[in-house]
């Protein structure tokens, strides 16, 4: 493939210092309490779902506001499978649980979605900022009864099926006031992109703007480091996210013309029948 970088042409590059990925699962299911977050230290990929739900109730809310406020898992980049956040007490965002994940493979579904986010009380954005590719699946996002900032995500910039989403009876748009970054001061820092037929500045909250847009820095920008460690390793970069697809980047991406460009190529949570709205 023209312009791949291929092992044997990455001798001479500068072989950074970078961890090897560590692969969890297969699937994790967090549920319960808090405190069985610790089985996602140190997982950089988790092979197949991720599971979060019944953790706390409106009595711990409060509590675990001040408990997910420092957990923090930043070393997650992919899932697999698909991801499902199902009634977590006290969670507002989850930019600070999961601020570098990446990729949703949608390997396996939850009945045809890859990200399921329903019921959870406290969530007032979903905040996964450095998401840029849910590869296979649609995305479920209902009953959220303070989740704003669903209209200001074009999800079209991340997956190609986003007509088969579904998110419904969250708070009222009219009700929310989603203020990308900079607005106030009358510098705006997000790009926009029509979506839905709204041209409309494109950000997950009133701090983190939607990378993948053309207004910004739509596509990666080429690690200045990037080498493999063996054959069949995983890619190592020296940049936050690297796709995880091994030494040719021809799986997931390529390297052209000067970017790294993504290719946009059932179980106790059962939903109520309804239609797209």
């Amino acid at each position: 493939m023209e312009g791949t970088w291929r092992a044997e042409e990455l001798s001479s590059v500068e072989r950074p210092m970078v961890p090897w990925p560590c692969v969890c699962g297969p699937s994790i299911d967090i549920g319960n309490d808090i405190s069985e977050f610790h089985r996602l230290e140190n997982c950089t990929v988790v092979e197949g779902y991720l599971q979060i739900l019944l953790i706390g109730d409106k009595n711990s809310n409060v509590a675990n506001q001040e408990l997910f406020r420092s957990l923090s898992f930043p070393k997650l980049t992919m899932i697999t499978d698909y991801l499902l956040m199902f009634r977590v007490s006290g969670l507002v965002s989850l930019s600070t649980l999961f601020p570098n994940l990446s990729v949703i493979r949608g390997r396996t579904l939850f009945y045809n979605y890859a990200l399921v986010i329903f019921e959870m009380t406290s969530l007032k954005d979903v905040g996964l900022y450095s998401l840029k590719n849910i590869t296979r699946g649609a995305i479920r996002i209902e009953k959220n009864p303070e989740l704003c900032y669903l209209d200001s995500v074009d999800w079209s910039l991340i997956m190609d099926a986003e007509f088969n989403n579904f998110i419904a009876r969250n708070k009222q748009a009219k009700e929310c006031s989603d203020v990308c970054p900079g607005i106030m001061e009358n510098r705006p820092q997000c790009g926009r992109t029509m979506f839905n037929h709204n041209y409309s500045y494109r950000c997950w909250s009133s701090r983190h703007c939607q990378k993948g847009h053309p207004g910004s820095q739509l596509l990666y920008s080429v690690p200045n480091r990037l080498t493999c460690d063996r054959v069949t390793a995983a890619c190592s970069c020296g940049i936050s996210w690297c796709p995880w697809i091994g030494c040719e980047l021809d799986v997931m991406g390529e390297h052209q013309r000067g970017v790294l460009q993504v290719e946009q190529i059932n179980k106790q949570l059962v939903f109520p029948a309804s239609t797209h709205s």
